[in-house]
Protein backbone atom coordinates (compact mmCIF):
# COMPACT_ATOMS: atom_id res chain seq x y z
CA UNK A 1 0.00 0.00 0.00
CA UNK A 2 3.14 2.34 0.98
CA UNK A 3 5.59 2.50 -1.95
CA UNK A 4 8.85 4.91 -0.97
CA UNK A 5 8.54 8.11 -3.17
CA UNK A 6 7.62 11.58 -1.61
CA UNK A 7 3.84 11.03 -3.16
CA UNK A 8 3.00 7.93 -1.33
CA UNK A 9 5.30 7.68 2.07
CA UNK A 10 1.98 8.33 4.34
CA UNK A 11 -1.80 8.56 3.98
CA UNK A 12 -3.82 11.42 6.18
CA UNK A 13 -6.75 10.16 8.00
CA UNK A 14 -9.49 12.19 9.17
CA UNK A 15 -11.98 10.61 11.79
CA UNK A 16 -15.25 12.12 12.87
CA UNK A 17 -17.22 11.37 16.09
CA UNK A 18 -20.69 12.58 17.38
CA UNK A 19 -22.27 13.66 14.21
CA UNK A 20 -24.81 11.26 13.54
CA UNK A 21 -25.66 10.60 17.85
CA UNK A 22 -24.63 7.77 19.22
CA UNK A 23 -24.07 6.33 15.75
CA UNK A 24 -20.69 7.57 15.39
CA UNK A 25 -19.06 7.74 18.93
CA UNK A 26 -15.51 6.59 20.54
CA UNK A 27 -17.00 5.41 23.49
CA UNK A 28 -14.41 7.11 25.36
CA UNK A 29 -11.58 3.87 24.50
CA UNK A 30 -9.05 3.61 21.71
CA UNK A 31 -9.57 3.43 18.07
CA UNK A 32 -8.03 1.06 16.17
CA UNK A 33 -6.94 1.39 12.49
CA UNK A 34 -6.04 -0.47 9.33
CA UNK A 35 -6.39 -0.82 5.26
CA UNK A 36 -9.12 -2.46 4.80
CA UNK A 37 -10.69 -3.96 1.26
CA UNK A 38 -13.49 -5.12 -0.10
CA UNK A 39 -14.47 -8.32 1.01
CA UNK A 40 -11.86 -8.55 3.30
CA UNK A 41 -12.23 -10.54 6.24
CA UNK A 42 -9.80 -10.07 9.16
CA UNK A 43 -7.03 -13.45 8.96
CA UNK A 44 -4.33 -14.19 11.79
CA UNK A 45 -1.94 -16.62 9.31
CA UNK A 46 1.68 -17.91 10.76
CA UNK A 47 4.25 -19.35 9.11
CA UNK A 48 7.81 -20.82 9.72
CA UNK A 49 10.46 -21.72 7.40
CA UNK A 50 14.12 -23.05 8.80
CA UNK A 51 16.93 -23.61 6.49
CA UNK A 52 20.46 -25.32 7.43
CA UNK A 53 23.62 -24.60 6.04
CA UNK A 54 27.11 -26.45 6.75
CA UNK A 55 30.88 -26.44 5.72
CA UNK A 56 30.59 -28.83 2.17
CA UNK A 57 27.50 -29.14 2.23
CA UNK A 58 27.08 -33.02 4.24
CA UNK A 59 28.08 -33.29 8.28
CA UNK A 60 31.04 -35.22 7.36
CA UNK A 61 33.38 -34.23 10.76
CA UNK A 62 33.18 -34.41 14.11
CA UNK A 63 33.06 -30.91 15.94
CA UNK A 64 31.50 -28.83 12.68
CA UNK A 65 29.22 -26.72 13.03
CA UNK A 66 25.41 -26.96 11.10
CA UNK A 67 23.42 -23.52 10.87
CA UNK A 68 20.30 -22.63 11.13
CA UNK A 69 18.34 -19.48 9.90
CA UNK A 70 14.53 -19.47 11.17
CA UNK A 71 12.19 -16.82 9.68
CA UNK A 72 8.50 -16.48 11.13
CA UNK A 73 6.27 -14.37 8.98
CA UNK A 74 2.86 -12.92 9.18
CA UNK A 75 1.16 -13.89 6.26
CA UNK A 76 -2.42 -12.89 7.28
CA UNK A 77 -3.62 -9.26 7.72
CA UNK A 78 -4.25 -8.71 11.06
CA UNK A 79 -0.68 -8.19 13.75
CA UNK A 80 0.22 -10.89 15.68
CA UNK A 81 1.06 -11.14 19.44
CA UNK A 82 3.62 -13.00 22.08
CA UNK A 83 5.67 -14.47 19.12
CA UNK A 84 7.39 -17.38 21.06
CA UNK A 85 9.88 -19.83 19.22
CA UNK A 86 11.47 -23.17 20.24
CA UNK A 87 13.83 -25.25 19.16
CA UNK A 88 14.49 -28.67 21.63
CA UNK A 89 16.96 -30.15 19.92
CA UNK A 90 19.39 -26.70 19.75
CA UNK A 91 20.47 -24.97 22.72
CA UNK A 92 21.28 -21.78 21.37
CA UNK A 93 18.20 -20.59 19.67
CA UNK A 94 18.23 -16.47 19.52
CA UNK A 95 16.44 -14.15 17.89
CA UNK A 96 18.50 -11.51 15.67
CA UNK A 97 17.61 -7.85 16.99
CA UNK A 98 19.05 -4.78 16.81
CA UNK A 99 18.06 -1.72 19.61
CA UNK A 100 16.30 -4.26 21.95
CA UNK A 101 14.04 -5.55 18.81
CA UNK A 102 13.98 -8.15 16.23
CA UNK A 103 15.60 -6.95 12.89
CA UNK A 104 12.28 -8.07 10.71
CA UNK A 105 10.26 -5.66 13.82
CA UNK A 106 10.40 -2.78 11.02
CA UNK A 107 8.51 -0.61 13.37
CA UNK A 108 9.75 -1.39 16.34
CA UNK A 109 6.09 -2.06 17.85
CA UNK A 110 6.68 -5.53 19.66
CA UNK A 111 4.20 -6.69 16.91
CA UNK A 112 4.13 -9.34 14.27
CA UNK A 113 2.72 -6.87 11.46
CA UNK A 114 1.21 -8.00 8.45
CA UNK A 115 4.17 -8.61 6.06
CA UNK A 116 7.08 -8.66 8.52
CA UNK A 117 9.43 -11.46 8.72
CA UNK A 118 11.19 -12.20 12.32
CA UNK A 119 14.66 -14.07 12.18
CA UNK A 120 16.17 -16.55 14.46
CA UNK A 121 19.38 -18.35 14.53
CA UNK A 122 20.96 -21.43 16.03
CA UNK A 123 23.12 -24.24 15.80
CA UNK A 124 24.18 -27.69 16.19
CA UNK A 125 27.37 -29.17 16.64
CA UNK A 126 28.03 -32.48 14.62
CA UNK A 127 28.85 -35.29 17.40
CA UNK A 128 30.77 -38.37 16.52
CA UNK A 129 27.07 -40.18 17.33
CA UNK A 130 25.45 -38.11 14.79
CA UNK A 131 27.85 -39.79 12.22
CA UNK A 132 27.66 -43.35 13.41
CA UNK A 133 24.30 -43.53 14.24
CA UNK A 134 23.35 -43.25 10.08
CA UNK A 135 23.34 -46.50 8.91
CA UNK A 136 24.46 -47.17 5.75
CA UNK A 137 25.89 -44.41 5.29
CA UNK A 138 22.24 -42.62 4.12
CA UNK A 139 21.33 -40.68 7.19
CA UNK A 140 20.22 -37.23 8.06
CA UNK A 141 20.76 -35.14 11.13
CA UNK A 142 16.73 -33.72 11.52
CA UNK A 143 15.35 -30.55 13.65
CA UNK A 144 12.15 -28.87 13.77
CA UNK A 145 11.27 -25.23 15.35
CA UNK A 146 7.71 -24.28 16.36
CA UNK A 147 6.37 -20.89 16.22
CA UNK A 148 3.48 -20.13 17.99
CA UNK A 149 1.80 -16.57 18.55
CA UNK A 150 -1.48 -15.58 21.05
CA UNK A 151 -3.91 -15.27 17.91
CA UNK A 152 -2.94 -18.96 16.29
CA UNK A 153 -1.86 -22.11 16.58
CA UNK A 154 1.59 -23.15 16.24
CA UNK A 155 3.51 -24.31 13.27
CA UNK A 156 6.59 -25.81 12.72
CA UNK A 157 9.40 -26.87 10.21
CA UNK A 158 11.89 -29.05 9.74
CA UNK A 159 15.47 -29.11 8.11
CA UNK A 160 17.34 -31.86 7.38
CA UNK A 161 21.49 -32.20 6.66
CA UNK A 162 22.44 -34.91 4.84
CA UNK A 163 25.65 -37.36 6.73
CA UNK A 164 28.30 -38.20 4.99
CA UNK A 165 29.93 -41.58 6.12
CA UNK A 166 33.09 -42.88 4.86
CA UNK A 167 34.23 -46.06 6.22
CA UNK A 168 38.26 -46.90 5.62
CA UNK A 169 40.52 -48.59 7.31
CA UNK A 170 44.92 -48.96 6.61
CA UNK A 171 47.13 -51.98 7.64
CA UNK A 172 50.90 -51.68 8.19
CA UNK A 173 52.79 -54.58 9.04
CA UNK A 174 56.55 -53.90 10.51
CA UNK A 175 59.08 -56.91 11.53
CA UNK A 176 61.34 -55.95 13.81
CA UNK A 177 64.77 -56.68 11.64
CA UNK A 178 65.69 -55.91 8.30
CA UNK A 179 67.37 -59.82 7.52
CA UNK A 180 67.48 -63.25 8.76
CA UNK A 181 70.81 -65.44 8.09
CA UNK A 182 69.85 -68.81 10.27
CA UNK A 183 67.02 -71.47 10.52
CA UNK A 184 65.54 -70.21 13.64
CA UNK A 185 65.73 -67.12 13.70
CA UNK A 186 62.19 -65.76 15.43
CA UNK A 187 60.81 -62.22 13.27
CA UNK A 188 58.43 -60.27 15.66
CA UNK A 189 55.59 -58.23 13.23
CA UNK A 190 53.92 -54.89 15.15
CA UNK A 191 50.79 -54.76 13.00
CA UNK A 192 49.10 -51.37 13.27
CA UNK A 193 45.32 -50.85 12.59
CA UNK A 194 44.46 -47.19 11.40
CA UNK A 195 41.17 -45.72 10.75
CA UNK A 196 41.14 -43.23 8.51
CA UNK A 197 37.33 -42.52 7.73
CA UNK A 198 34.99 -40.68 10.09
CA UNK A 199 32.59 -43.40 11.07
CA UNK A 200 34.19 -45.67 14.30
CA UNK A 201 34.20 -49.06 13.38
CA UNK A 202 33.19 -52.46 15.41
CA UNK A 203 35.34 -55.79 16.00
CA UNK A 204 38.19 -55.11 13.89
CA UNK A 205 39.75 -59.13 13.16
CA UNK A 206 42.93 -59.41 12.27
CA UNK A 207 44.24 -62.04 10.23
CA UNK A 208 48.32 -63.26 8.57
CA UNK A 209 48.64 -67.13 7.46
CA UNK A 210 52.49 -66.76 7.66
CA UNK A 211 52.45 -66.51 11.43
CA UNK A 212 52.24 -68.96 14.07
CA UNK A 213 51.06 -66.81 17.54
Amino acid sequence: FFINDADHRFVTLYSEFGSQGDGWKSDGGGEIWRVHEEGDTPTSVLAISKTATVPGGTADTAGEVISYMIVVRNNGNMALTGITVSDPSVGDLAAVESGGFNVGDTNTDGQLSVGEEWQYTASHTVTQNDIDSNANGAGTINNTATADSTETEPVSASSAVVVERNLAAQVVKTPDVSSVDAAGDVINYIITIQNTGNTSLSNPVVEDSQVVS
